[in-house]
């Protein structure tokens, strides 16, 4: 695997460029029937300044929702000879 690099914005900057989080999910499996149950999910974000606290709330659980439902039913493709997605789009 390749190295990377990352030149992180100035923090003078008038908007957001780069935020943080960490999700949390407390999960029960029957091995028996393999039935997943999510017990509760939480979240910490560090989003910088916040214009609407409504939209940004709605961000962050549709962001917690879509990395759940990737997580135990979804399945996304990737090419192994370029390392882009082969799903066409988010049906398949």
């Amino acid at each position: 695997m390749g190295g990377g690099s990352w030149n992180p914005p100035p923090h003078d900057v008038p908007h957001g460029l780069a935020t943080f989080g960490a999700q949390f999910a407390e999960v029960a499996v029957d091995p028996d029937l393999g039935v997943v149950r999510v017990r509760r999910m939480t979240g910490v974000f560090a989003p910088g300044r916040v214009l609407n606290t409504k939209a940004a709330r709605s961000q962050a659980m549709g962001g917690m929702l879509w990395g759940l439902s990737h997580a135990l039913l979804e399945s996304t493709l990737v090419d192994a000879r370029d390392g882009r997605w082969a799903n066409t789009g988010l049906g398949e």
